[in-house]
């Protein structure tokens, strides 16, 4: 009975380094879309954009220890991959498998993807009207712009941590998580949640629409009844 009890808690463990290896995976694989879609031009081909996005993605989980412990060959045994691409955005993939506990079985590990979707940036240089009508960064749903596409409510820095502890965390500005209108009704079931810096919920699921974020390169005159961002303006 005590072996098999041991081994279920061993692959309990095991479920919860897999949940923080695709967390770690998708936001590096956020951030090279991101970056290397910023960098697109009409004539960026599929072979310079994995390129640049695997130099992006490389960057970001080269020390990452997590996934030096748990996918097989470490960092480099993730295969990212141009998905799909139109004039408007690039589709990247993430391919990489992850080691089991308990060497031996004869499976070799468990095949995870993560995949992102981004806009290109194909117009003129954002300097070139800055001085009368500069370039602001706005959500769909946001009522300010923002003067910088780093600004920490445009970048969101997602946590977990369990029900349990979210009660006693506060986000930058010292304020208290509710629990998400969209995610999280009726309470938290599961044994974790969502949380970001500067945000005041928290939330059950990953792929909640409360922790995505649409960014627009407008010109000024065009973000409307929008205020300035307390932040970064």
């Amino acid at each position: 009975m005590l072996p098999l009890t041991a081994a279920f808690l061993v692959f309990i463990l095991f479920f919860f380094r897999v949940m923080q290896v695709e967390y770690q995976v998708q936001e590096a694989l956020i951030y090279a879309g991101r970056r290397t879609a910023a960098c697109s031009s009409d004539d960026t081909s599929g072979i310079t954009s994995i390129a640049l996005a695997t130099a992006y993605f490389q960057k970001e989980i080269l020390d990452n220890e997590l996934i030096g412990n748990h996918v097989s060959s470490g960092s480099s045994g993730i295969v990212l991959s141009v998905v799909d691409s139109d004039e408007d955005y690039l589709y990247l993939r993430a391919a990489y498998r992850v080691k089991l506990p308990l060497g031996y079985f004869t499976v070799n590990g468990i095949g995870l993807t993560a995949e992102t979707k981004n806009r290109l940036w194909t117009g003129s240089s954002l300097a070139a009207d800055a001085s009368d009508d500069p370039i602001v960064y706005c959500t769909e749903t946001g009522t300010v712009y923002h003067t910088t596409q780093s600004c920490h409510y445009l970048s969101l820095s997602i946590q977990m941590c369990s029900v349990s502890e979210v009660s006693n965390k506060r986000n930058e500005s010292g304020s208290k998580y509710t629990p998400c209108s969209k995610c999280t009704k009726g309470g938290a079931d599961s044994g974790i949640v969502y949380i970001t810096d500067y945000g005041t919920v928290y939330h059950t699921s990953i792929d909640c629409s409360g922790l995505k974020r649409t960014i627009y390169a407008v010109k000024l005159s065009e973000a409307g009844d929008r205020g300035t961002c307390s932040k970064c303006g």
